[in-house]
């Protein structure tokens, strides 16, 4: 058993320390385990314009994943976090008459999980949700299984939930916990009804017997200037059996932790006779 938390955190937009605090604050108080932190720790999600996108974005080995490293230096924990990265870009880049020379950096949005050496594992956003493309460049790979100390941990972030081809990938790589932080908009729901960001979470468990941990974040970001959210608060850990094992905390910081049997995770059995993964028939479904 492994003792995983999800830190629901209220960021503030452009305070990369204030933000970086409230995370140590975090992990500190959680147990040693697998600790998932939301997206985009660093800067916050409703930039104004690609300009602040861009201010706010920093190195990978920049101040942000040498404050993680330290916590889980600290802590002995692996730390899982989303951040505004400014990498270099592929290529020179080409002028045209219509179009300038494309910088020499790029912004993306990369998952990392960090450990007491540093980075063990990232990976960059692919898909990107509403103005998410004004800002970053999606990524192109896969989802990343990172070999952490606890598990191995298939790596996503958001919106990249949404589709069942990559979690359905995740689980076929041997992941035996799916991380991702997220930042889920607050959208209308009938009411007495669960987020569907979690019921999405809780069914690609059920249909992959795999754990997830999701981290949400929480703290209503610009609202009324034209560019903000208010967030569902929805982080969630979920066991193989599409079952959650963490309360709902919506609209409030939260520090939910479970302990989760990483290993039930390989076993792919739905009773006796069926399998999720032996019982699959892709040459049917054609694609």
């Amino acid at each position: 058993m492994v003792a995983v938390t999800v830190a629901q955190l209220p960021l503030v937009i452009g305070e990369r320390e204030h933000n970086l605090s409230l995370a140590a604050e975090a992990v500190l108080a959680a147990p040693r385990g697998i600790v998932v932190l939301p997206e985009l720790l660093n800067s916050g999600y409703c930039f104004r314009d690609t300009e602040e996108s861009r201010a706010l974005a920093e190195p990978l080995d920049g101040p942000s994943v040498r404050a993680l490293t330290e916590l889980a230096a600290r802590t002995g924990s692996t730390l899982v976090a989303s951040l505004a990265i400014l990498e270099p870009a592929a290529g020179p880049g080409v002028a045209s008459q219509s179009e300038p020379a494309r910088p020499p950096e790029r912004v993306v949005n990369v998952a990392v999980v960090v450990e007491a050496e540093g980075i063990v594992g990232r990976y960059t956003k692919v898909h990107l949700w509403a103005r998410e493309p004004e800002h970053f460049v999606a990524g192109t790979d896969l989802p990343a299984l990172v070999p952490s100390q606890f598990g191995r941990l298939g790596l996503m972030v958001c919106y990249d939930l949404e589709f069942p081809e990559f979690t359905r990938m995740a689980a076929l790589a041997g992941a035996d916990l799916i991380v991702a932080p997220v930042n889920w908009p607050l959208e209308p729901r009938p009411e007495g009804s669960r987020a569907r960001e979690q019921i999405v979470v809780e069914a690609a468990a059920r249909q992959n017997r795999v754990a997830f941990a999701v981290c949400d974040r929480t703290g209503a970001e610009r609202l009324g200037e034209g560019v903000g959210s208010d967030w569902v608060g929805g982080s969630i850990i979920v066991g193989q059996d599409g079952f959650p094992l963490t309360p709902t905390a919506y609209g409030r910081p939260a520090l939910l932790s479970a302990e989760v049997d990483l290993e039930a995770s390989r076993d792919k059995a739905l009773g006796p006779f069926n399998d999720v993964v032996r019982d699959r028939r892709p040459e049917v479904y054609g694609f």
